[in-house]
């Protein structure tokens, strides 16, 4: 018969997962602080959601957590946007509907439009337009990352360019009398 109780099990999960959470946290903390925008207090708290629904699932799909870098960074995804979504629910609820950065006049800002347009996009295209124009990657990097072929990246990105293209105004240029370049709408 042998010395070890149920309770061996749930002490060898805890330790497993103790081991994963301090392999991970970088990661999951780097990805977090990226997807709120620089906001590290709400990226750490996020973090620690997604451990927590991680705990969750660890005792059938433990070892597949461990492999996958994949399924951590979609339940963290996953707990992302369930916190914009109830904020975004709440600010309607209080009557909070406009943009921070808003000129006043009704028109969104520069800033929100472009949100807005990114907001617009699919999942993996939204996702590869940070991992390129907000992450600094090139665009075979953010296809490793995304573990997407580099020929469908590059069909997300052309997609994703174009309809922000059909979405957002072109800047108009004019150039000043001295031959510099001036934005017609910041002059």
């Amino acid at each position: 018969m042998s010395d070890s109780g149920p309770g061996d099990d749930l002490g060898n999960l805890a330790d497993e997962f103790e081991l994963y959470v301090r392999a991970s946290s970088r990661r999951l903390l780097g990805r977090a602080i990226w997807r709120c925008n620089k906001d590290i207090k709400l990226a750490e708290d996020l973090t620690q959601e997604t451990y927590l629904r991680l705990w969750k699932a660890w005792p059938r799909c433990g070892q597949i957590i461990q492999e996958h870098k994949a399924y951590s960074n979609k339940v963290l995804d996953h707990v992302i946007a369930d916190h914009y979504r109830k904020k975004r629910v709440i600010e309607i609820s209080e009557g909070h509907t406009g943009d921070p950065a808003d000129p006043g006049n009704g028109e969104p800002s520069g800033t929100s439009r472009v949100r807005q347009a990114i907001g617009s996009l699919p999942a993996q295209q939204r996702e590869l337009v940070f991992l390129v124009y907000y992450g600094n990657l090139t665009l075979a990097e953010a296809a490793n990352e995304m573990k997407l072929s580099p020929n469908t990246a590059h069909n997300y990105h052309y997609l994703a360019r174009n309809r922000l293209r059909a979405i957002l105004p072109e800047p108009r240029v004019q150039t000043s009398a001295d031959g510099v370049l001036a934005d017609k709408e910041s002059s």
